[in-house]
């Protein structure tokens, strides 16, 4: 992931620097960003706000709080489900549609058309295109990480003789969270 950032990086600060330059001071301002770039996947600064937000809520509601920061773990779910999608592409996976179409129903019929235009700043046809890339994606990561899932089989005493053989050094401490 470092290798791919780094030369993200690198060849993006190029057509980034071109794009800023050729405008006037007063028509500077960034639509949005490509933070990450995963085989032919972008992963944009908007989704990881997104997702980041997302997930603040959700660890508020569980009354859980992560040392981490949220953009940082946003980014990396972000490019592992870009990784999984990208692999099931190759792959060749299948998906049934249906599901994507009944879950993007689902999350336009939670809220107002209104409430959601007004929080997207876009018209619902864009947003339904939006959420059905989105979910059409996570759906092929989730059946990749199921496939990759069914083909391991670890058992309790594999783990143990693993943990077992590690120094006490490169075992990680990790702090009790209630």
């Amino acid at each position: 992931i470092a290798m791919i950032f780094s030369k993200w990086v690198a060849a993006t600060a190029g057509l980034f620097a071109c794009a800023v330059s050729g405008s006037n001071a007063q028509d500077k301002f960034t639509a949005d960003k490509v933070v990450a770039v995963v085989g032919q996947s972008v992963v944009l600064y908007s989704e990881v706000e997104r997702y980041s937000k997302a997930l603040v809520e959700q660890s508020k509601q569980q009354g859980y709080t992560s040392q981490r920061d949220p953009r940082c773990e946003a980014l990396e779910h972000l490019i592992i489900q870009k990784l999984l999608y990208n692999q099931s592409q190759i792959d060749s996976l299948t998906v049934p549609m249906d599901r994507v179409a009944e879950r993007v129903q689902q999350l336009v019929e939670r809220g107002s058309v209104a409430a959601l235009e007004m929080y997207y700043h876009k018209p619902i046809f864009n947003i339904r295109e939006e959420l059905r890339e989105t979910i059409e994606e996570g759906a092929y990561a989730s059946e990749m990480e199921r496939t990759i899932k069914d083909k391991v089989h670890v058992t309790p005493g594999e783990v143990e003789k693993f943990v077992k053989g590690m120094s006490k050094d490169s075992v990680p401490i990790i702090p009790e969270q209630y």
